[in-house]
């Protein structure tokens, strides 16, 4: 199975663009009959080194726009984290499907569930880089604090607190690539 860094080309034109900034992804193994449920019609694990995969990737996006529009100016930069699995289809294309994704902003949101179906939720999210460890000279770490919030703003439900100490070394390998290189998603319409 080999995995490349470069893009397929698009069978249509680009809707989107984003920038992504202080990204973190973090993988665990996972069964694949147990993810199998989750999965939009259709679509089943991809399975690598024999297990199923659940990722979560905190990042702060930057720079949206709909194409061929310039970026939207009121959306600025925020936060978002989302918590996805991968799949492949009946005709072999690989993806993401997201089980869900937190995003400071409304407005991203409600059109990302309208538009596209996907499970975003509005949340109230926070990131801080410390830029060096006392015991470690070329890492920094980094927090990302999230809890959902009620469309009043009041926050609720559940919430999550990540502390990642980053060094400079990324992995390149299959796995990497795997969990990586995917240029589409899977959803549930």
């Amino acid at each position: 199975m080999a995995f490349s860094h470069d893009a397929p080309p698009l069978p249509g034109r680009a809707v989107i663009a984003q920038r992504w900034s202080r990204a973190l992804f973090l993988h665990w193994r996972a069964d694949a009959a147990r993810l199998a449920p989750l999965l939009p019609p259709g679509v089943r694990p991809d399975v690598f080194d024999g297990s199923g995969w659940i990722g979560l990737v905190p990042f702060v996006l930057s720079k949206f726009q709909f194409l061929p529009a310039p970026p939207v100016p009121f959306l600025g930069t925020f936060n978002e984290i989302n918590v996805r699995t991968y799949g492949i289809d009946d005709e072999g294309r690989r993806g993401v499907v997201f089980l869900t994704l937190e995003a400071e902003h409304l407005i991203p949101v409600l059109t990302a569930n309208a538009l596209f179906g996907l499970p975003y939720r509005w949340a109230s999210i926070g990131h801080r880089v410390d830029s060096m460890d006392a015991d470690a000279q070329d890492a920094h770490t980094v927090e990302y604090r999230s809890r959902r919030r009620r469309v009043d703003g009041a926050a609720r439900g559940p919430g999550t607190r990540l502390r990642v100490r980053v060094g400079d070394e990324v992995a390149d390998d299959e796995l990497s690539r795997f969990l990586t290189a995917r240029w589409g998603f899977h959803e549930r319409h």
